[in-house]
C-alpha cells in the first residue's frame, strides 16, 4: 500500500515546479478533447508505480491508482467518486479503467511521433523540461547559493547491440563507392538500428580494465559546496 506520505511526496514532485502544467500542455496543446485521465494523475501514478513496482506499464499504474493509494487520494485525483458518510467521504465507485490508461498511452505515442518518424527535437525538449522540473523538486535549496556540482558517469547497456562499421570501411575510406563518407555509412547504419539513440563507447569492467559497450552514458550530478570558499565545516570536505 502507498502511504499518505508517499502520495504527498509524489504530488509535491509534479506540482512544485510546474511539471504537471507543462505535461498537461504537452498532452493537450489545444486544450480540447475528452479527458478520462488527467495528465497530472498519470504522472503521480507513474511515480508511485516506479517506486513500488519498478514499472511504468499502464496496467501497473492502474493498479496503484485504483487499489494502492489512500481512498481520499483516489477521490482527489479523480480516480474514484465518493459518497457522503458519517465518518467522512468514502470511495463509492472506482471510475478509472485500464482502457483509460491504455488510451492515454496511445495519446502520448501520437504526440511523440508523427507517422512513425523520429521524435522531433522540440518534442524531446518539451518532455525533458517536464523531467527537469520533477528533478528540480527533489533538490533542496542550498543555503550558500553554491553553483558547484560533482559529476559521475556510468555506462548503461542498451537492450540490443548496435551495428558496427565494417573494419575495412573504417580503416580504408577509399573502398567506399560514389564518394560516400564513413560518417554517412554510420548514419545509414544508425537509421537501421533498433536503438538508434545508443552509441558505442567504453566502460569499466567489474573486475577492472575496460570493455566496449553499446548503450548510453548515465550521468549522476549532485550540488556541492565550492572548494574555494567555506567548505571546511561541510561533511566530507573538511
Amino acid at each position: 500500500m502507498i502511504t499518505i506520505g508517499q502520495y504527498l511526496v509524489a504530488c509535491h514532485l509534479v506540482d512544485a515546479h510546474g511539471a504537471a502544467e507543462r505535461f498537461e500542455a504537452f498532452c493537450y496543446p489545444a486544450k480540447q478533447g475528452r479527458r478520462n485521465l488527467s495528465p497530472r494523475t498519470f504522472l503521480i501514478g507513474s511515480l508511485l508505480s516506479i517506486q513500488t513496482n519498478g514499472s511504468m506499464r499502464y496496467n501497473d499504474v492502474h493498479a496503484v491508482l485504483t487499489t494502492a493509494i489512500p481512498p481520499f487520494a483516489m477521490v482527489e485525483l479523480g480516480v474514484a467518486v465518493a459518497d457522503r458518510h458519517e465518518d467522512g467521504p468514502r470511495v463509492a465507485r472506482v471510475c478509472l479503467t485500464q482502457d483509460h490508461l491504455y488510451n492515454f498511452t496511445r495519446l502520448l505515442r501520437k504526440r511523440c511521433r508523427a507517422d512513425g518518424q523520429a521524435i522531433e527535437p522540440a518534442t524531446k525538449d518539451a518532455l525533458l523540461d517536464v523531467v527537469n522540473r520533477i528533478i528540480r523538486a527533489t533538490l533542496p535549496t542550498r543555503p550558500d547559493g553554491s553553483s558547484a556540482y560533482c559529476v559521475d558517469e556510468t555506462g548503461v547497456w542498451a537492450w540490443n547491440k548496435g551495428r558496427k562499421v565494417p573494419k575495412a570501411v573504417k580503416d580504408r575510406p577509399e573502398y567506399l563507392e560514389d564518394d560516400i563518407t564513413v560518417e554517412e555509412v554510420r548514419k545509414a547504419q544508425a537509421r537501421r538500428s533498433v536503438d538508434p539513440d545508443g552509441a558505442w563507447g567504453r566502460k569499466t569492467k567489474k573486475a577492472g580494465g575496460s570493455e566496449a559497450f553499446f548503450g548510453y552514458s548515465m550521468h549522476g550530478m549532485v550540488r556541492a559546496p565550492r572548494l574555494d570558499t567555506g567548505y571546511g565545516d561541510c561533511p566530507g570536505f573538511g
